[in-house]
C-alpha cells in the first residue's frame, strides 16, 4: 500500500500537470474541464481554481528583480539575518526588494548545493498572495534551460514564511561583463544570441519575462567561456489587462527609472496592442543597443511628472537612432564593414516602435546575429525611403533627406553620370553637370573613400570620422565648382545632422547656402538648396533663433514655388509647423495658428496619410487657444479628441493631453459643466494609478474645474492635495512649477484670502530668477492671476496683471488677437 508521502507527491504531480493543461486554455474550454474534473475530484478543481485565479491576478513585478541589487556584506543587517529558511543555511543578504529579500543560502541534503533563496515579506504572506505564489512556482517550473535561472524547490519554513529557491548566477550584469573583460562587438553579440536563446526557451514554454534589461542578464564564467543566464521571471504568463498590470508596476517606488528605458511602446501603455513576445524583443535589442554604444537608444531625462511624460511621447513613434551613429564602444572584433552595417539593421528592427516591424520570435532575432557573426546576409533590411519620410515627421525637427548615407546617394549619382547606367538616367540628367565637374565629384568621393580606410584611419574609425574629414575638405577645396561643391556640402551636412552631429553641419550648411545661390538655379540647385535652407532654419530654431529661422524659411519657400516634389513639401510643412510652435509659445499665437494651418494643407496635398497632420492639428487647437480664439480651437481639439479615442486607449498620453485641451476651451467659453463631464467621464475605469503623470495631469484638471462648480473648502482640499502630488514629482522644473503656483492661489481665494495676503510677489520673484522677466511665462503667469482676481471680485488687484498682459499680448504680437478684445473687456468691468 502507498504511504501517505507516496499519494501526497503524487496527487503534487498530479496537480501541477493539470495546472499546465488548463493555464494556457481559453476561458471556456478552461471552465468546460473544470467542471468535468469537479464531478471526479472536487477538492482537486478546487486548489486547480484557486491557483488558475491568482495566475490570472499576478501582479507584475511579483517576482521582480531586486533594485537596486546590493552584494552580501559581512555584519550587514545581522539583525535580521534568519539562520536557516526550510533546508537552507543562510550565508547573506544578495538583495532586497519591496517584495521580498533574496539571500545566498546553501544546502547540504540530498546535494550540496548554492541557491539564490528568494524569500517574501511576512506582512505580504496571507492566503491570496500565497496562492498567487503557488501559481508563479508552478508556472516556472516548467524552464529548464542552460540559459535560465531555475527554480530549484519552494516551500515554507516553520515559521510560515515563503520562499523559492533559484540557480545562484554568480556573475555581473551583461554590460558590466563586457566592460570589465573588454569584449569587442562580436563577443557582445554572442552573448546577446546565447541569451535570447534562453529567452526563446521561455516563450516556447508560454513564459514572457516583460522585464529584460541587464540585471536580469547575467554572465557567469564555466570553463573559461562566458554563459550568460536570464533571472528574475517577474510574470509567468500574460493574463487579463496588461495595462492595468503595468499602471502598477510603473508607479511602485524604485521601479519606474529602472525599467521604463527598456520597455516597449506597447509595455509602457502605448497604443492598443497586446503584449507578446515581440515586447521582450524590443528589449533585448535595447540590451544589444547598450552593449554596442553605451547608452540607450531613448533615455529618461529629468525626473517625475515631466520626465516620465518626455519619455513617454519620445517613445510613442518615434524610431531610433542607428547604433553606429552614436559610435560603438568596443572594436569590431571578427565583424567586416558589411556586417557592422547589417548589425545595425537586426538592432533597429528589433527595437522598431510598431510591433507589427519588429522580428516575430526571439529565434528569429537570435538567428539573425548569427548570421551577422557569420558574415552571411541577415533577413532584416534598411527602413525603405516611405519609413524614413515617416520617422522625419515623427522626429519634430530632424530630417535625412533620402535615408541613404552621402557616400552611396552621392557615388551613385556619379555613376549615373560618368557610366550612363540606365537604371540612374534620372539621376544623371537631375546633376546637369559637365564631364569636368563630374570628373572632379569622382576625384572628389574617391579621396573620401580612400581616406576612409582601416589602414589610413584605424579599423575603428567611426564613419563619422570619414564624413567629418570630407566635410573639412569640401570647406576648403576652392577649386570645386560653385554648384558641385555646394550640393556636396549640403549632402554631408544633412547626413551629419541625422547622426546628432549638428555642430559639425553648420559650416557646411552656410557654404551649401552661398555656393547654391551664385549658380544657376536648375530644378537639381533649387533642390538642394530648399533643403539647405530648411535645415539652417531648424539649426536657427535649436538656438532660439526665431528671425533667423523665419528668413531661410522664406527664402525657402520662395526657392520652391513652383516645385511640385512631395518630399520638399512635407520638409517645407514641419518646419513651417516648428517654426510656428516657436511663435506660439513667444505670444505671437495669430500668426502662427496661420501659419499652422498652411502647413496642415500644404502636408495633405503632399501626403494625406502622414503620421504627422494629427500632431500638427493638436497644436493648432492649442495655439488658438492662446490667441483666444476659443471656439475654433474647440473644434479642432475635439475633431482630434474623437480620432484619437476611436483608435488608441484612454490611458494614452495622446487621449488624456487633448481632452485637457478641449476641456479648457470649454471652461473658457462659460461651458463649465460640459468640461468637467468630459474630464470625469474620461477617468472612469482609466486603468491608472493614482501617482501615473497621465492621471494627476487629469485629475488637476479636473479638480480646478469642479472647484469652479463648487468654491467650497472641501474642494479647495482637493486640489491642494494634488498640487502637492503633483509637485513632488516635477522637483527641478521652473515653468511646470509656477503653474502649480498660480494654480495654488485658487484654494486660497475659495478660503477668502485677500490679494495682498498671497505669495504673488514671490511668485514672479522666482518666475525672473529661473526664467526671466521678459520670459513668455511671465505673459501666462500674469493673465492666469489676473483673470482670477478679477473671478473673485478683486477687480482692482487684478488690473495691472491684466494691464500687464494685454502690453505684453500686443508687443509680441504681429496681429491683434482675440485675446486683447478679451483682456480689454476685462479691463472696462474693473474700472
Amino acid at each position: 500500500m502507498a504511504t501517505p508521502e507516496v499519494r501526497a507527491a503524487d496527487r503534487q504531480e498530479t496537480l501541477k500537470e493539470r495546472f499546465d493543461e488548463l493555464l494556457d486554455l481559453e476561458p471556456v474550454e478552461r471552465e468546460r474541464q473544470l467542471a468535468a474534473i469537479e464531478g471526479a475530484d472536487s477538492a482537486l478543481a478546487a486548489k486547480l481554481r484557486e491557483l488558475l485565479g491568482a495566475a490570472d491576478s499576478t501582479p507584475s513585478g511579483f517576482l521582480d528583480p531586486i533594485q537596486p541589487p546590493t552584494p552580501a556584506v559581512p555584519g550587514a543587517d545581522v539583525h535580521e539575518a534568519p539562520t536557516n529558511i526550510g533546508p537552507f543555511h543562510i550565508d547573506g543578504l544578495l538583495g532586497r526588494g519591496g517584495m521580498a529579500c533574496v539571500w545566498r543560502a546553501t544546502q547540504s541534503e540530498p546535494l550540496p548545493r548554492t541557491v539564490a533563496l528568494k524569500v517574501i515579506r511576512p506582512e505580504l504572506d496571507g492566503r491570496e498572495f500565497g496562492a498567487r505564489f503557488e501559481a508563479e512556482r508552478l508556472v516556472l517550473s516548467r524552464l529548464d534551460h542552460p540559459g535560465v535561472a531555475r527554480v530549484l524547490d519552494a516551500g515554507r519554513d516553520p515559521d510560515g514564511r515563503a520562499w523559492f529557491a533559484m540557480d545562484l548566477v554568480d556573475g555581473p550584469p551583461i554590460t558590466d561583463y563586457a566592460r570589465e573583460h573588454k569584449l569587442d562587438l562580436a563577443q557582445r553579440v554572442r552573448l546577446v544570441v546565447d541569451a535570447a536563446r534562453g529567452v526563446q526557451h521561455a516563450h516556447s514554454r508560454g513564459v514572457l519575462h516583460r522585464d529584460l534589461k541587464p540585471s536580469n542578464l547575467l554572465v557567469e564564467e564555466r570553463e573559461g567561456l562566458p554563459v550568460p543566464k536570464v533571472i528574475d521571471f517577474g510574470v509567468a504568463k500574460a493574463f487579463g489587462d496588461e495595462r492595468a498590470k503595468l499602471a502598477t508596476q510603473l508607479t511602485r517606488a524604485g521601479e519606474l527609472l529602472g525599467t521604463l528605458e527598456y520597455m516597449s511602446p506597447e509595455q509602457a501603455g502605448l497604443g492598443q496592442r497586446e503584449i507578446d513576445v515581440r515586447a521582450d524583443i524590443y528589449s533585448m535589442g535595447v540590451v544589444l543597443y547598450e552593449l554596442m554604444t553605451g547608452s540607450r537608444p531613448i533615455e529618461l531625462e529629468g525626473q517625475g511628472l515631466a520626465g516620465v511624460s518626455d519619455f513617454l511621447q519620445r517613445l510613442s513613434g518615434q524610431a531610433s537612432q542607428a547604433p553606429r551613429q552614436r559610435g560603438f564602444v568596443a572594436q569590431p572584433g571578427a565583424l567586416s564593414r558589411e556586417a557592422l552595417g547589417d548589425l545595425d539593421c537586426v538592432v533597429r528592427q528589433a527595437i522598431e516602435p510598431d510591433p507589427c516591424q519588429r522580428y516575430d520570435t526571439m529565434a528569429a532575432f537570435a538567428d539573425d546575429l548569427e548570421r551577422v557573426l557569420e558574415d552571411r546576409p541577415v533577413i532584416a533590411s534598411p527602413p525603405s525611403r516611405a519609413t524614413l519620410v515617416t520617422r522625419f515627421l515623427r522626429r519634430n525637427r530632424w530630417f535625412a533627406l533620402g535615408g541613404f548615407t552621402v557616400l552611396c546617394s552621392l557615388i551613385l549619382a556619379l555613376g549615373a553620370t560618368a557610366f550612363g547606367l540606365s537604371r540612374s538616367v534620372a539621376q544623371a540628367r537631375a546633376l546637369e553637370a559637365s564631364q569636368l565637374e563630374s570628373e572632379q565629384v569622382a576625384d572628389f568621393f574617391g579621396h573620401m573613400v580612400r581616406e576612409g580606410r582601416s589602414d589610413q584611419l584605424g579599423a575603428q574609425a567611426p564613419y563619422s570620422e570619414v564624413l567629418e574629414r570630407a566635410g573639412a575638405r569640401v570647406l576648403e577645396d576652392e577649386e570645386l565648382p560653385p554648384g558641385v561643391r555646394g550640393r556636396i556640402a549640403a549632402s554631408l551636412a544633412e547626413t551629419l545632422i541625422d547622426m546628432e552631429l549638428r555642430e559639425a553641419a553648420d559650416p557646411l550648411l552656410e557654404l551649401a547656402d552661398r555656393m547654391l545661390a551664385s549658380v544657376d538655379p536648375t530644378p537639381a540647385i533649387r533642390r538642394a538648396h530648399v533643403s539647405a535652407l530648411v535645415h539652417r532654419g531648424m539649426r536657427d530654431l535649436d538656438r532660439g533663433d526665431l528671425e533667423g529661422a523665419e528668413e531661410h524659411f522664406r527664402r525657402a519657400r520662395e526657392l520652391r514655388a513652383g516645385m511640385r516634389v512631395a518630399d520638399l513639401d512635407a520638409l517645407l510643412a514641419v518646419s513651417d509647423s516648428q517654426l510656428a510652435d516657436l511663435m506660439d509659445e513667444r505670444g505671437d499665437s495669430v500668426a502662427a495658428a496661420r501659419i499652422q494651418r498652411n502647413s496642415i494643407e500644404l502636408l495633405r496635398a503632399s501626403d494625406p496619410q502622414s503620421g504627422y497632420l494629427e500632431p500638427m492639428r493638436a497644436s493648432l487647437a492649442i495655439t488658438l487657444a492662446h490667441a483666444g480664439d476659443y471656439a475654433a480651437a474647440e473644434q479642432v481639439a475635439r475633431e482630434v479628441f474623437a480620432e484619437r479615442r476611436a483608435r488608441l486607449p484612454v490611458e494614452d498620453y495622446r487621449v488624456t493631453n487633448i481632452a485637457r485641451v478641449l476641456a479648457d476651451t470649454l471652461r473658457a467659453q462659460g461651458r463649465l459643466d460640459e468640461a468637467v463631464d468630459l474630464l470625469a467621464e474620461l477617468t472612469e475605469g482609466m486603468a491608472l494609478d493614482p501617482q501615473d503623470p497621465r492621471r494627476l495631469q487629469l485629475d488637476v484638471s479636473l479638480a480646478r474645474l469642479r472647484l469652479r462648480q463648487d468654491p467650497s473648502e472641501r474642494r479647495a482640499a482637493e486640489l491642494d492635495a494634488l498640487l502637492g502630488r503633483a509637485r513632488e514629482l516635477a522637483p527641478g522644473q521652473p515653468r511646470i512649477q509656477l503653474v502649480f503656483d498660480c494654480m495654488a492661489l485658487e484654494p486660497q481665494l475659495v478660503r477668502g484670502a485677500a490679494p495682498d495676503a498671497l505669495p504673488i510677489d514671490e511668485i514672479f520673484a522666482d518666475l525672473e530668477a529661473t526664467l526671466g522677466s521678459d520670459s513668455p511665462d511671465a505673459l501666462r503667469a500674469h493673465l492666469e492671476i489676473g483673470r482670477m482676481l478679477h473671478r473673485f471680485g478683486w477687480r482692482e488687484a487684478a488690473a495691472p496683471h491684466l494691464t500687464a498682459a494685454l502690453e505684453q499680448v500686443r508687443r509680441r504680437s504681429s496681429v491683434e488677437p482675440p485675446l486683447a478684445e478679451e483682456l480689454l473687456g476685462l479691463l472696462a468691468a474693473a474700472d
